[in-house]
């Protein structure tokens, strides 16, 4: 498999849903794997945090007892769930062993562990279900994202992350760990957004940034910013920063919102697209 097929992922994970009848937030991935007939343990696993095990006829997923955050372990079981559910995996994932070990939560660029996350995404914030929450929303970034987590039981990464792709505002959304980009995701409408640059696994974050000087100290912090501050670009539209510390995940989370911005602004009759 060269590229996740991402489309797959959710009609899987649809199905589930489907098949359980399931309509309320939020949704038990221990629950589901046990209709299954899947064991699901806490165990002492080294280097991961989640594995999906296969004993004789037995499908088993383990997860390590030193996750101590209630939200990624059902992030974790979802996405080994995700191994089971979805076609192929079983016969690759355990071709030449008895266990799979998965390592993080949209840490690795491995398609069938992007599948398993997009799967876990789509079952654990079901599209209708999150959208229509979204609308909920009195408010928009890092309180809505906030809200959404609580909502659906789920971590402040994974909600984002469906947030910035589902939600119809100019948002962004940065992972960074020791003020370096792990990765970088961004809605439609930000995307849109003519002449920026996104910042790339392994870039700096800028220095003039409020999330630079985050810490476990601060934990939390916002600023009005640009987004040449962020993405360069010909325009300098204003756009606000919110960071949160994740603490003993060492990382920190990073949304850009530029709920004013109206891609007509500065528009000459001649650009209009109509």
């Amino acid at each position: 498999m060269n590229k996740p097929n991402l489309i797959k992922a959710e009609s899987a994970a649809n199905q589930v849903l489907i098949e359980y009848e399931i309509t309320e937030a939020p949704v038990d991935p221990l629950l589901i794997a046990s209709k299954k007939g899947i064991i699901v343990e806490a165990a002492p696993l080294e280097n991961c945090f989640g594995q999906f095990y296969k004993l004789g006829d037995k499908f088993i997923i383990l997860y390590s007892n030193a996750i101590d955050n209630d939200r990624f372990k059902r992030f974790t079981v979802a996405h080994e769930l995700g191994h089971y559910c979805l076609a192929g995996h079983p016969e690759y994932l355990l071709e030449n062993s008895t266990h799979h070990q998965s390592k993080g939560e949209h840490l690795s660029h491995d398609p069938y562990e992007r599948e398993a996350d997009e799967f876990a995404a789509n079952l654990l914030m079901p599209k209708n279900l999150f959208k229509a929450q979204i609308k909920k929303q009195k408010t928009e970034g890092m309180s809505a994202i906030k809200s959404l987590s609580n909502s659906f039981e789920t971590s402040l990464i994974s909600t984002a992350l469906r947030y910035v792709k589902l939600t119809d505002i100019p948002a962004a959304i940065i992972l960074s760990e020791n003020n370096k980009v792990c990765w970088f995701s961004a809605s439609k409408a930000f995307k849109d957004i003519p002449n920026l640059s996104w910042p790339q696994k392994g870039h700096a974050i800028p220095r003039e940034s409020a999330t630079y000087d985050a810490s476990p100290q601060s934990k939390e912090g916002k600023a009005s910013m640009s987004t040449q501050d962020w993405c360069g670009g010909s325009k300098d539209i204003e756009i606000q920063e919110e960071y949160i510390d994740l603490g003993s995940y060492g990382k920190v989370l990073t949304i850009l919102t530029a709920e004013d911005y109206d891609p007509e602004d500065g528009m000459e009759e001649d650009d209009s697209p109509w």
